[in-house]
């Protein structure tokens, strides 16, 4: 099984005297990827994340599975419903904290998009920033 992304960030932040510390994967989603492959990544995901070498390789199990479409709202509505069904079938719907899903606006990615609620887990509506300060 390999897991390669299509980027990783990683953030560090002073707050309060607090060091924080997170880290995204971030899959680029066209709206292309047949469902098969789609949850096929989602099980890869789990099953990485949930091995001691990915905490390890990555310094925390502070980690998030970011996936932004270009396709628009409906495409993150069938992304949030297949990951939410890929994590039952796993039994691991407590998982579901770990990917955050966003449409991205035509053009050019400004900051926002890591700044601003724009995201939503599998099981809420609610939205919330990829990076919470």
């Amino acid at each position: 099984m390999s897991v390669v992304p299509d980027a990783l960030l990683e953030f560090r932040a002073e707050i309060g005297g607090k060091k924080r510390k997170r880290t995204i994967i971030i899959e680029i989603d066209r709206g292309t990827e047949p469902v098969g492959h789609f949850k096929q990544k989602i099980r890869h995901f789990v099953l990485a994340l949930n091995t001691p070498s990915y905490t390890t390789l990555f310094g925390t199990s502070n980690v998030v599975v970011a996936f932004a479409t270009t396709a628009g709202g409906k495409r993150v509505s069938q992304m949030r419903f297949w990951i939410t069904q890929e994590l039952t079938a796993l039994q691991r719907i407590e998982d579901a904290s770990v990917f955050l899903c966003t449409a991205l606006p035509p053009g050019e990615v400004s900051l926002a998009v890591f700044l601003e609620a724009v995201w939503s887990v599998p099981d809420s509506d609610e939205l919330i920033t990829l990076l919470p300060l």
